[in-house]
């Protein structure tokens, strides 16, 4: 129950005013970076634009790997997005990267792979020399072993800062903090020991003889890679209530110092590459900070729609450890709870169009009222394709529903996929299941989808309505029920195959090909 309770809250053309450069690059929080040197990183704006990414690669070999790809980090709809292009027989590549700020981005292929700095409205330049290269079959693109790491240079836009970059391997150094162990019992010493490996990190890389410039996107991306470490350590909340005690937080005010001192709450974030990510993760600041019993009573099961009261008592935490109430932060947490309603594929209300309206920086509005429209449309669409029937029973009181259910398709084979739209496993066996459904479309078989009502109904119905079939809500008595009938755990995604009699003939806890397979080889054996 808590581990659900803490998953609801979970998921429940301008320039910012340019922050003070002392406050932005403090040498006490940024080794490596003196006074006189400060801010040499250009100030941010947000604005829609696109950075373009060419290059060749000499002695291109096509078995190698014939593509190169780009992850860019969406600060508004906070999810990673991919752009990639094809190489063609000469070795050249050319791509056009959306971009809504200066920012850090993953340049991904079979002969490099490492961060680089991308601009919008400017051209970076790649030149990889595969030809050094002895074994290129047998390359490891992260290890980069037994090559001058000079076979790649840059040009064009912040070429000084990639070109050292590359030759420090700043990914493969900054990847170790993502490998932390999760399992500490004192988040004390749990953020001690983060912390001091971070300043002995940068330490190193900031005594290198390298750019300022560099030195300062080193700082905030391993900040941003440290902040996500300390604020995404489910074990914290966890061990304190395995220790039974209800009545007080998991850590004091004291634990976020951290944001503070990294400067989160500055504009200059926008150029690390996991900000939104970070954003998002202040959204759960409450739970580190509230009695579970208090964290209990504030949730609501089924969850409710998106309330501006539940955005401000984000931002009231999140100004409690960072000790003022406005700025980048602030405005990227209040889009983002907007956005995430975007991304779960509900549209928004008037209230929260309107609040984005009322923000300084006309992009939130105007990029997430294009996501809004598109998502509209998409909507629709589906609904006017959709042959699947959709039946939200969670409100009936009859615990053993699910026999009305089976007896209602009598003299068919039935499949019942009982999925969930917070795993993963679940949603992508809905994907692979729907097309090979498609030769029993004219055959005596049912395939009904069973889900509980922890999730809003609408969120629900949208993903229902892709999935052709007869889905049924159910509430968690009934589901109960169920999953005692057949000796089964709450796992999902969780398969029942019945025969034309109504008798159950196959059941599997889990998603993978070989269960898949499984089921409609029973499917068959029936017909």
């Amino acid at each position: 129950m808590l581990i659900v309770i803490l998953f609801v809250f979970i998921y429940t053309d301008d320039i910012y005013s340019q922050p003070d450069t002392k406050k932005s690059f403090d040498s006490k929080h940024q080794p490596g970076v003196t006074k006189a040197e400060e801010a040499s990183l250009p100030a941010i704006s947000l604005k829609e634009g696109k950075a373009f990414v060419k290059g060749k690669v000499f002695g291109y070999v096509p078995a190698a790997g014939n593509s190169v790809r780009v992850l860019y980090s969406n600060p508004i709809m906070n999810e990673s997005e991919t752009f990639d292009v094809d190489i063609s027989e000469n070795g050249e590549f050319f791509m056009n990267v959306p971009l809504l700020s200066n920012a850090t981005c993953l340049f991904m292929s079979d002969y490099y792979r490492e961060y680089i700095l991308l601009s919008p409205g400017d051209t970076c330049s790649v030149h990889i020399h595969a030809d050094k290269i002895e074994n290129i079959n047998g390359f490891d693109a992260i290890k980069r072993s037994n090559i001058d790491d000079k076979y790649v240079r840059f040009d064009g836009a912040f070429a000084t800062v990639n070109n050292e970059l590359n030759d420090i391997r700043f990914w493969s150094k900054s990847i170790k903090f993502f490998r932390y162990k999760n399992d500490y019992q004192n988040p004390t010493q749990y953020k001690t020991d983060i912390l001091s490996d971070l300043e002995k990190s940068l330490e190193e890389l900031l005594t290198s003889n390298i750019s300022e410039q560099t030195k300062e996107l080193i700082t905030i991306n391993l900040q941003q890679s440290v902040i996500l470490l300390l604020l995404n350590n489910n074990t914290i909340v966890g061990n304190h209530f395995d220790k039974g005690d209800l009545s007080t937080s998991a850590v004091d005010t004291g634990y976020f110092t951290f944001l503070e001192e990294m400067n989160l709450n500055s504009n200059y974030s926008f150029y690390g590459r996991f900000f939104s990510n970070v954003i998002s993760n202040c959204r759960q600041i409450e739970r580190f900070l509230t009695p579970l019993n208090e964290l209990m009573d504030k949730s609501d099961m089924p969850p409710k729609p998106l309330a501006y009261e539940m955005i401000k008592r984000q931002k009231d935490y999140l100004a409690r450890v960072l000790k003022e109430d406005n700025g980048p932060a602030f405005d990227l947490l209040e889009v983002m709870s907007f956005s995430s309603k975007i991304k779960s594929q509900l549209t928004l209300e008037e209230w929260e169009m309107e609040r984005l309206k009322q923000l300084k920086v006309p992009l939130y509005y105007d990029y997430s009222i294009r996501k809004n429209e598109l998502l509209s449309i998409r909507l629709q669409e589906i609904r006017e394709k959709s042959t699947s029937v959709i039946l939200d029973v969670s409100a009936k009181p009859k615990e053993n529903y699910f026999e009305d259910i089976i007896s209602l398709y009598e003299g068919k084979t039935i499949m019942v996929n009982y999925w969930s739209l917070g795993c993963w496993g679940a949603l992508n066996a809905l994907d692979v299941i729907e097309p090979l459904k498609t030769k029993y479309k004219n055959k005596d078989v049912a395939f009904i989808y069973l889900t509980d009502d922890s999730f809003l109904y609408q969120v629900w119905e949208n993903k229902a309505l892709q999935v052709d079939g007869i889905h049924y809500r159910l509430n968690k008595k009934q589901i109960d029920y169920i999953l005692s009938k057949f000796e089964m755990r709450d796992v999902t995604p969780s398969f029942l195959v019945f025969d034309k009699k109504g008798q159950s003939v196959f059941k599997s806890e889990g998603y993978s090909e070989n269960v898949i397979k499984n089921i409609f080889d029973t499917i068959d054996k029936e017909l």
